[in-house]
């Protein structure tokens, strides 16, 4: 792979990041509490694993390179004003209602190697801070399974209003291939392209009288 390994030093000395296994990506989970108990907000960060043990958000590293160059510029005449970027980690009190449209999902594919790495820390409103949680003798429980879905599939009859109702569940297949949709449009999408939801509105439709029986 192109520039995996960095081998010669710099003016400095020895990178400080020589490998590109040395940049993961790690998730931020940060725990929130209020009058209706604990509520918690994911972010997907990226991080430098220095060769001191410590870490480092890429997007801060980034954003002193920005004010590096910026800065440089300015002293040299090419731009009249240096713009200067912040960066803050996206760590900050946010509200219940805010959270929960974020979910944390994972999808694992078979045959191929998982990992992730994540962060835990717990919103102080005291010093109005994120600090790490301590989780020293914690148990973390993780499970994993195959998606699966039960479909509910309801025909009406106009003319008299009456609704015909069946359940259908999806075949592993027809699972996976639904968990990919990304909205409900494609969701629907693919449930009416499924032949067992075809054959199952077929049936609805013999039973609300509006299709015949099929000759056996």
């Amino acid at each position: 792979m192109k520039h995996k390994l960095l081998t010669h030093g710099t003016s400095h000395g020895t990178p400080l990041i020589n490998d590109s296994a040395r940049v993961t990506e790690q998730l931020v989970v940060t725990e929130y509490q209020d009058e209706a108990g604990t509520y918690r907000y994911t972010q997907k960060t990226v991080v430098a694993k220095l060769p001191d043990g410590s870490e480092r958000d890429l997007l801060e590293v980034l954003t002193n390179v920005m004010n590096f160059w910026e800065h440089y510029m300015e002293t040299i005449g090419i731009v009249p004003v240096a713009r200067n970027f912040t960066y803050d980690g996206n760590v900050r009190a946010r509200s219940r209602a805010e959270c929960q449209p974020n979910r944390l999902d994972f999808e694992v594919v078979q045959g191929q190697r998982f990992h992730q790495t994540m962060r835990f820390l717990r919103w102080d409103h005291k010093s109005g801070k994120a600090v790490p949680i301590d989780l020293t003798a914690s148990k973390i429980s993780f499970r994993m399974y195959a998606p699966k879905y039960d479909i509910e599939l309801t025909l009406k009859h106009e003319l008299s209003g009456k609704e015909f109702k069946t359940t259908i569940s999806l075949t592993e297949e027809e699972s996976l291939l639904l968990s990919r949709m990304s909205n409900d449009v494609e969701r629907q999408l693919c449930i009416d392209s499924l032949p067992s939801a075809q054959a199952a509105l077929q049936q609805l439709a013999i039973e609300a009288g509006l299709q015949r029986e099929p000759p056996k």
